[in-house]
C-alpha cells in the first residue's frame, strides 16, 4: 500500500490535492495522512515509511507557528542529514507563490526534487503531480508487487503438499498466483467473504521445506511485503496421548518454545540438557474466541462430514487449546515425546514449524500481526508413525481456520 504524507497548512489546497490523486489513481483516501508544520511532518517520518511527502515550502516550524519562506528547504535538509528515521522515497516541493519556487529553484533542482506551483484556479498543474504519483506507484509495484492488495490476512503452510493443498481446496475460494521482484516465493491471493459480508483479502504461501528456518523466513517476507493484520499457520502435527486426543483433533497454540533450545553440559563423564525454553503466547482475545468454540459439537461434526478426499477415523472430532513444542526433527520415538512432555505436563503437540513463526512476528519490524498457528494430529509422533491421516489432518486445520475467520474472528 502505498502512502502520502501532504505538510501544508493550506486545508482547502491539501484537500484539492488529494482530490486530484484520488480521481486519477486507483488509491483510497486511507493512504493520507495530514499535517501543518514541519514538526510534525517530522514526527510523521520518524514513525511511518511514505513513498511521497508534498511539501508546502511556506510552512510554519511548529503548530500555530508563523509560516516561514524557507520552512519547507529547512524540512528538506533535516531529511537529508538523517534527522528523520525514515527518508521518503519521493518529495514534491509545492507552493502557490512562483516567488517562492523561482528562489529555491536551483536548490530543489540540485537535490533532484520536483516542484509545481500550485493555482487553484488552475489545472495545469494536475498533470504533473498525477504522474509523479503514478511513477511512485510504478516503482514500487516493480519492487514488492501491486501495492494496492492491501491485505488482512496471511496464511503460511509448511509444505506444499499436503498442507498449502488443503487451503486451495476451501470452498468459494478462487486463488491467483502472483509474484514478488526479487522473490522467488510464489503467493497465492484470493478474497473471503465473512457472514456479515465483509471481504477480506488474503495472501497464502508455502515455505521450501520444513522446519522452524524456513517458515520464520517466510513469515517475515510475507509481513515486510503485505503487512497484514492477522497471520494464520495451518497443518499437521505430532499430538500427545491423552485427553482423548485423536488423528484429525484441531490443535490451537496456546504458547510455544523450542523444545531443542538449551545448553548441553557434561558432568562427571555425564551429559545432561538443560533446556531454556522461551515462550511466545497466543493473543489473549483470540484465544477467548477459540476456547468459546470448544463444546460447539455442530460445528466439528460439520468440518468432519465435509471432508471427501480420504479416510475419516472413528473418534468425533474436536478441538484442544495449550503448549506446542517446535524442534528442528521429524519424531519417531515415544521415548522423546515423553522427554518434552516432562517439561510441560499441559503440552498437546509437537512441529517443526510454529516456534519459528510466532518469534517471526513478535520480533517484525514492519509489522506485528496478530498470530494464530493451528494444526492438527497426523501421528502420535511414537514408532507407529506414518502418512495415513496428514491429508484429513491438513484438511481440519484449514476447515477450521476458514470457519473461524469467516464467522467469529471479527465478532
Amino acid at each position: 500500500m502505498i502512502k502520502i504524507l501532504i505538510v501544508d497548512d493550506d486545508y482547502d489546497k491539501s484537500k484539492n490535492m488529494m482530490n486530484v490523486i484520488l480521481k486519477n489513481t486507483n488509491l483510497s483516501n486511507e493512504v493520507f495522512d495530514f499535517v501543518t508544520n514541519t514538526t510534525e511532518a517530522r514526527e510523521k517520518l520518524t514513525k511511518s515509511i511514505y513513498d511521497i511527502v508534498l511539501l508546502d515550502m511556506n510552512i510554519a516550524t511548529y503548530f500555530g507557528g508563523e509560516q516561514e519562506e524557507n520552512g519547507g528547504l529547512d524540512l528538506i535538509e533535516k531529511i537529508k542529514t538523517n534527522q528523520v528515521k525514515y527518508v521518503p522515497n519521493h518529495i514534491i516541493a509545492t507552493s502557490q507563490y512562483s516567488k517562492i519556487l523561482e528562489d529555491y529553484k536551483d536548490e530543489l533542482e540540485s537535490n533532484l526534487l520536483a516542484f509545481i506551483q500550485y493555482d487553484s484556479s488552475s489545472d495545469d498543474w494536475h498533470q504533473q503531480i498525477i504522474n509523479k504519483v503514478n511513477y511512485a506507484i510504478k516503482s514500487k509495484k516493480n519492487l514488492y508487487g501491486n501495492p494496492f492488495s492491501k491485505f488482512d490476512i496471511a496464511i503460511i503452510a509448511a509444505l506444499e503438499n499436503p498442507e498449502l493443498s488443503a487451503v486451495f481446496s476451501l470452498p468459494g475460494l478462487k486463488w491467483v498466483e502472483f509474484k514478488v521482484s526479487g522473490d522467488s516465493t510464489f503467493y497465492y491471493q484470493s478474497i473471503i467473504k465473512t457472514s456479515s459480508g465483509k471481504n477480506l483479502n488474503i495472501v497464502c504461501a508455502h515455505a521450501p521445506r520444513m522446519g522452524m528456518t524456513s517458515s520464520a523466513i517466510l513469515t517475515t517476507k510475507m509481513c515486510m511485503h503485505f503487512q497484514p493484520n492477522y497471520l494464520f499457520m495451518i497443518g499437521i502435527a505430532a499430538g500427545i496421548k491423552g485427553n482423548n486426543r485423536n488423528f484429525g483433533d484441531i490443535l490451537v497454540t496456546q504458547n510455544s518454545w523450542d523444545w531443542g533450545s538449551g545448553k548441553i553440559a557434561e558432568t562427571d563423564g555425564t551429559q545432561k540438557f538443560e533446556p531454556d525454553h522461551t515462550q511466545v503466547t497466543l493473543d489473549e482475545d483470540i484465544e477467548s474466541k477459540i476456547r468459546n468454540l470448544i463444546k460447539n459439537e455442530e460445528l466439528f461434526r460439520k468440518i468432519k462430514k465435509e471432508f471427501i478426499n480420504g479416510t475419516l477415523p472413528d473418534n468425533d472430532l474436536r478441538l484442544h487449546i495449550g503448549p506446542i513444542a517446535s524442534g528442528s526433527s521429524v519424531i519417531a520415538s515415544s521415548k522423546i515425546i515423553n522427554d518434552i512432555k516432562d517439561k510441560n505436563r499441559k503440552i498437546i503437540g509437537v512441529d517443526m514449524e510454529i516456534h519459528g513463526v510466532m518469534l517471526a512476528t513478535r520480533y517484525s519490524t514492519k509489522s506485528k500481526p496478530i498470530v494464530v498457528c493451528i494444526k492438527s494430529i497426523c501421528d502420535l509422533g511414537d514408532e507407529q508413525k506414518d502418512d495415513k491421516w496428514q491429508s484429513y489432518a491438513s484438511y481440519t486445520s484449514a476447515k477450521f481456520m476458514n470457519e473461524f475467520i469467516t464467522n467469529w474472528l471479527f465478532d
